[in-house]
């Protein structure tokens, strides 16, 4: 049986965080290391459910996609066909717009996540909410990681491109109407 120690604090986190990546995306040589996966999952969302305030809200479909991208459990790339595009995508991060049932279908079964995870209602009002991260200060003592997920970046290059001026105001505040978009 497979041992995993529990996580006591954010340094912790990270390291798990950290070994979770590394068995990602590569088949398991046996079942003691399937299991050990397995349980540092499990060990990870415990320790997130008390820590973080996505898991004391409840979140929404739309911080469950955030969390895997930011885990790498997908990519952008990988996201992008699946939802329709990169409007699409900015319209249900922002929380405009939820996905239809089909395409809730796909992000199931192309990634590992379940249905319920994804299908909820939206927790916050609409709007960017930090997701470039913008505006986020580090929460801790232990220094921030370095840098914003790429992830990130290409979404907050795209709001830059597709929105200027008063309607980049409009957008930050959580006007949802058509008008107050311009595209360039």
């Amino acid at each position: 049986m497979t041992e995993v120690q529990p996580i006591t604090d954010d340094a912790g986190y990270r390291r798990t965080q950290a070994r979770i990546h590394s068995m990602m995306n590569v088949r398991p040589k046996d079942e003691q290391e399937a299991e050990e996966l397995r349980l540092l999952t499990d060990e990870l969302v415990r320790y997130a459910e008390t820590r973080f305030e996505i898991y004391k809200d409840g979140g929404d479909g739309a911080d469950e996609i955030e969390f895997m991208l930011d885990q790498g459990v997908m990519t952008l790339d990988e996201l992008l066909p699946v939802v329709g595009g990169m409007q699409p995508l900015v319209d249900y991060m922002t929380r405009r717009r939820n996905l239809d049932p089909a395409t809730i279908d796909a992000i199931v079964s192309k990634f590992d996540t379940q249905r319920e995870w994804i299908d909820k209602p939206f927790c916050k009002p609409p709007g960017w909410q930090d997701i470039t991260l913008e505006n986020v200060e580090c929460c801790d003592e232990d220094p921030c990681p370095v840098g914003i997920p790429e992830w990130r970046e290409r979404l907050r290059a795209y709001r830059e491109r597709t929105l200027t001026g008063i309607s980049r105001i409009t957008q930050d505040v959580g006007d949802s109407s058509a008008d107050s978009r311009v595209m360039l």
